[in-house]
């Protein structure tokens, strides 16, 4: 038999363990960070790049330049190309003063000065009660002769440096023309009754027929020619020509107004011949009036860049009657300034 287990004791028991006491909460330290360096100024911004450089103006071939910049372009090309020829566009340029039914040195105007109210009035009618209302004269300039007709009167001086018309090299133009001179015809000597062409070979502002040089030998025939003294005191020496002999009209100045290049010494003396270094071409406005046919007529209106103030407020009045007149734009039909000392390029559009 087993031996008896032995019996079990009971566990001591042990004291209840007191609640552990609260500990407070602290957060951690934040770590510890080394000083903060004041900022860096920020760098500059970048400068804008330079602008593009801008072409030179042109225009788009589906805008061609205006009128008046193409006109002046080919006015000047015919200016410095002008040569002895009969082909009048390739000639120069025709300039036509504005005086109105005429002028005398000693005198002055005939009909007295324009008037800024009607500056239209006399400058291409018909005038039946004017001694010379039957014809109107102009210059033919370019770059070998190129001075103006300018009135060298003494009373009103502030008209010397008058404003003109640039007349078209036209059929309309060339079928008005009755003669040319190489030198200023004195036009006013020539005058025909009753007035016009008078059927028996009268042309008005033009010698007789028998007098032109066409008929007295041309050039080589003739002698002691002058610039300044009346042409009906030069014996020797024929003026006018056919416009047919344009050419040879030309050759005559080229050889006897020389030197080229227009009056360059005291040009304000009417009593200098050098100072009237221009040809004469004579137009009918008689027979041929010219107040339908202004458009086909007339290309601009031209300044000289001495006139006096008087001229030029005269030049932009006419300038704007005109344009009425034709129903033309300013563009279609400019205001100029003619300084013939510009080479290459005398005329300019007009500024306001």
């Amino acid at each position: 038999p087993l031996p008896p287990s032995p019996p079990v004791l009971p566990r001591p028991s042990c004291p209840p363990m007191p609640p552990p006491s609260p500990v407070p909460f602290s957060p951690p330290a934040p770590p510890i960070m080394p000083p903060l360096s004041p900022p860096s100024p920020m760098p500059p911004p970048p400068q804008p790049p330079p602008p593009p450089l801008q072409p030179p103006p042109h225009y788009p071939p589906s805008l061609p330049p205006p009128i008046a910049v193409t006109l002046v372009a080919s006015l000047n090309l015919r200016w410095l190309n002008g040569k002895p020829t009969n082909n009048l566009a390739a000639s120069g340029v025709l300039l036509r003063a504005l005086d109105g039914d005429g002028v005398i040195s000693t005198h002055g105007f005939l009909n007295g000065p324009p008037k800024l109210e009607t500056p239209l009035d006399h400058q291409w009618t018909p005038n039946a009660n004017g001694e010379i209302g039957d014809r109107l004269s102009a210059t033919l300039v370019n770059a070998r002769h190129p001075d103006a007709f300018r009135f060298m009167n003494k009373p009103p001086s502030e008209w010397e440096f008058l404003p003109g018309l640039v007349l078209k090299p036209s059929e309309a133009i060339q079928r008005r023309i009755s003669c040319i001179g190489w030198r200023d015809l004195w036009s006013i000597n020539y005058n025909c009754y009753p007035k016009g062409k008078d059927g028996r070979g009268c042309l008005p502002g033009c010698p007789r027929r028998q007098e032109w040089c066409d008929v007295r030998g041309g050039i080589a025939n003739q002698r002691q020619c002058q610039l300044f003294v009346n042409p009906l005191q030069m014996h020797e020496c024929c003026v006018a020509w056919p416009l047919s002999s344009l050419e040879q009209m030309m050759q005559m100045q080229d050889t006897l107004m020389v030197p080229w290049g227009g009056c360059t010494s005291n040009c304000d003396d009417p009593e200098n011949g050098l100072a009237f270094m221009y040809n004469e071409i004579v137009f009918d406005k008689w027979d041929q009036p010219w107040e339908a046919d202004l458009p086909q007529l007339i290309d601009a209106v031209y300044m000289l860049p001495r006139a006096s103030e008087t001229v030029r407020q005269f030049a932009r009045a006419f300038h704007r009657a005109l344009l009425q007149r034709v129903n033309l734009t300013a563009d279609q039909l400019p205001l100029l300034l003619y300084n013939a000392s510009n080479v290459p390029a005398p005329f300019s559009i007009a500024s306001e």
